[in-house]
């Protein structure tokens, strides 16, 4: 969960989480980021587990943070 938490505070802390912020757009932002990456975190990782951990952790961190951080449009264009 740290890497969850990790994540939304580095969105927040970025100009795009303090402008939406700011303007009063996103004032639950913050707890809505960490709901959908630790309950997403713990999906994959329990996905990768029943699927017999077929790729290296390394490689699933790597792949499950791209698509936190970029969506899947990013996975599908780059093909991860």
């Amino acid at each position: 969960m740290t890497v969850t938490r990790t994540t939304a505070q580095e969105f927040f802390n970025s100009g795009k989480g303090q402008q939406r912020q700011s303007s009063g757009h996103c004032n639950t932002g913050p707890q809505i980021i960490n709901t959908f990456l630790g309950e997403n975190s713990v999906n994959i990782c329990r996905q990768w587990v029943e699927d017999g951990k077929r790729i290296p952790p390394d490689r699933l961190i790597e792949f499950s943070g791209r698509m936190f951080m970029h969506g899947i449009s990013d996975i599908v264009n780059n093909k991860l």
